[in-house]
């Protein structure tokens, strides 16, 4: 394959913009949706067209429009004192991409996590589906990555902090996802791997010292993705 550039390029029109709402009725439960979008107009994108000595890659412009946008729900439930913490969230992803791809698509990507705080113990469990999103507005690339699921255990005090955690316990390959593009002249499809799509054991333990200084150190369990709060505790 061959490249090419194009010196006339000029800088295209972005317009983007969102809104969230945030319920919280009770330190016990929030709700919260948001919505936003991109738009690209007079936008630059790669080319492909045949040569007499294979495929060139061209930057054209302007190029159809571009725009994508999502919209979804969250939620997190605190019972037995805050002890037990519950958070879910699920949102749609959609995204259009003009000539020279020609393309509209759309994904439904959802996740839900639970941590229980026992003492010095707390235990999670997560779970990622799988997700799919465009790889920018210059091309047609739509990337799709595997679903994860992550279980996790820990016991901490003013000085030790330990931590194990086993990720993906039933996925024995490397693909962590997919790459794929369409163009009247030249296709692409990438097979992706990462290490952290595989089965693994993860085992942590860390020691606080103070070099002689007093340190006060406690309370640190906390979950690890989620809904932000404006609670002060």
């Amino acid at each position: 394959m061959s490249y090419t550039g194009n010196p006339t390029l000029k800088p295209y029109k972005s317009f983007d913009f969102g809104a969230s709402y945030l319920w919280m009725p009770s330190n016990r439960f929030s709700f919260s949706v948001y919505g936003n979008a991109w738009i690209v107009k007079d936008r630059y994108a790669y080319v492909y067209e045949a040569s007499s000595t294979g495929i060139l890659r061209t930057i054209q412009q302007p190029m159809g429009n571009y725009s994508q946008g999502s919209y979804g729900i969250s939620a997190m439930l605190r019972l037995l004192g805050n002890s037990l913490q519950i958070n879910g969230q699920i949102g749609q992803r959609i995204a259009h991409n003009g000539e020279p791809y020609g393309w509209t698509k759309s994904h439904i990507n959802y996740s839900i996590q639970a941590f229980y705080y026992l003492d010095g113990w707390n235990f999670g469990i997560q779970y990622v589906s799988e997700q799919a999103y465009p790889d920018g507005c210059m091309v047609g690339t739509w990337m799709k990555d595997k679903s994860a699921y992550t279980a996790i255990a820990g016991w901490g005090n003013a000085s030790w902090n330990l931590r194990g955690m086993i990720a993906n316990p039933f996925r024995w390959n490397w693909r962590a996802g997919s790459s794929t593009m369409k163009s009247d002249y030249y296709d692409l499809n990438q097979t992706i791997h990462n290490p952290n799509y595989h089965c693994y054991i993860l085992l942590s333990a860390t020691y606080t010292f103070g070099f002689g200084k007093k340190v006060n150190i406690g309370d640190e369990a906390s979950q690890q993705t989620g809904t932000a709060s404006g609670i002060l505790r």
